[in-house]
């Protein structure tokens, strides 16, 4: 078990990314979800104190990196991500599971808003709206995500009452 719940999130980061970087069929590249956004949603909904938006900057300039794209243009949109899943993370906790669906759907369209923003500001034009397509299939896949997550959370993560002194 994992003494403290950073190693976690950390390597639950490092799957997501592995994911994002999956060489998917042609015909799935449109539907394919932006599981580090998704990861950054989880985190900042269950544990805000330990994820945060200096924390999703990073993963995202990471993800920069692994999808050659701008630097900064995902550290942005997860951060802007992080930043308006935090305002809502105590309502969203008492959502039932499809109303966390539409929260998940708009903050994952905030998120993609910001992309193409900064995408469009560098002087790469997207004309198509077939780029939000991952915003459906990462909300439609949120309750499958959210109890996985939670699993792995209760099963690995010593909390701080079953530490011993």
């Amino acid at each position: 078990m994992f003494s403290h719940i950073y190693w976690l999130v950390f390597l639950t980061f490092v799957f997501s990314l592995c994911l994002d970087a999956v060489m998917v069929p042609d015909w799935a590249v449109l539907w394919w979800p932006e599981w580090t956004a998704l990861t950054t949603v989880f985190w900042v909904f269950t544990a805000p104190r330990h994820f945060g938006v200096v924390a999703a900057w990073m993963v995202g300039l990471l993800s920069d990196v692994l999808h050659a794209q701008p630097f900064g243009q995902h550290a942005l949109a997860f951060a802007v991500l992080a930043y308006v899943s935090y305002l809502v993370h105590l309502r969203v906790r008492v959502f039932p599971l499809w109303q966390q669906c539409i929260t998940v759907f708009v903050l994952l369209g905030i998120g993609q808003m910001v992309q193409r923003t900064v995408a469009g500001l560098v002087g790469v034009v997207t004309e198509s709206w077939w780029y939000y397509l991952p915003v459906v299939s990462g909300a439609l896949l949120w309750p499958f995500i959210l109890p996985l997550l939670h699993g792995i959370r209760r099963r690995w993560v010593v909390t701080e009452s079953e530490r011993s002194v």
